[in-house]
């Protein structure tokens, strides 16, 4: 958020939550799929994720 001078209060408008909910999840490090992927359209990047096995093969 900071690379994109966004604040707390301005994502949690964008996401239509609020900016308490937003920091208990930062906080918390709670975040679902979902919201990683709601934070990263309206923060105009990409999000990938991806499990690794032992033997570095991405999945």
């Amino acid at each position: 958020m900071n690379r994109k001078d966004m604040s707390v209060q301005d994502l949690a408008e964008l996401l239509g939550q609020s900016r308490q909910n937003i920091n208990t999840k930062l906080k918390k490090e709670n975040f679902s799929e979902q919201d990683l992927r709601k934070i990263s359209n309206v923060l105009e990047v990409e999000f990938e994720g991806f499990f690794f096995l032992k033997n570095g093969d991405k999945i």
